[in-house]
């Protein structure tokens, strides 16, 4: 009983850090504090890390999680730990909204200049409306942390919101973007990329900021 009680307040302790790690990096991505430290890292590697984070916290679901990576991808010149923290974001939606019996895939390649990551799935789909508000700024976190989420990927459990604009400024720091696609109850497909030279992620992400600057 004591171990089981040390389990689940070890778990508590978890979740509770994650969701102030999460806080915390929305909160640096609105006031433009978002600092990468970039260097090389193995795009496969990066693919596996973020796969293994997302089913760890799914030991119960019973779905298919692959990746599949372009065999000459190599190393891409990134923040690794944020774009990890990214792509477990959009993988463990992903894993969220997919009942039993689902799949869960996970790409990457290089597609004009681009490094690029897909996420597909055959879940329940988002209705155009969310997709929409999923589309503009990030949301406040003050409104996030007013909601009950759950600590593993449950089929339908309720999240933060935080996940896609995390994942989306940290595709933006880098120079990228991220676009939604999905149809409700056939599945949703979100695609994260980054410019694949490092040159040319300086450049676009100087421009982001720029049009951001505008805009405000």
């Amino acid at each position: 009983a004591q171990r089981e009680a040390l389990d689940a307040i070890d778990r508590s302790l978890k979740h509770l850090t994650r969701i102030a790690e999460d806080a915390t990096r929305v909160a640096q991505i609105e006031s433009e504090r978002l600092s990468l430290s970039l260097s090389d890292h193995s795009v496969e590697t990066i693919i596996r890390q973020a796969v293994g984070v997302a089913a760890a916290d799914a030991p119960n679901r019973n779905l298919s999680l692959a990746s599949v990576v372009d065999p000459d991808l190599g190393t891409a010149h990134v923040d690794g730990g944020s774009l990890v923290q990214a792509l477990v974001h959009v993988i463990s939606n992903a894993v969220r909204f997919t009942p039993d019996g689902g799949r869960v895939e996970v790409r990457a390649r290089v597609s004009g200049g681009r490094l690029v990551f897909t996420v597909s799935d055959n879940g329940v789909g988002i209705e155009p409306d969310h997709q929409r508000r999923l589309s503009e700024q990030p949301i406040a976190v003050a409104d996030s942390l007013q909601h009950h989420s759950s600590s593993t990927l449950e089929f339908n459990s309720a999240g933060l919101g935080l996940g896609i604009p995390i994942a989306r400024g940290i595709a933006e720091a880098h120079g990228g973007g991220l676009l939604i696609e999905s149809q409700p109850g056939l599945g949703t497909t979100v695609t994260l990329w980054i410019p694949a030279e490092p040159g040319a992620q300086l450049e676009e992400a100087e421009q982001i900021t720029a049009r951001r600057l505008e805009l405000w």
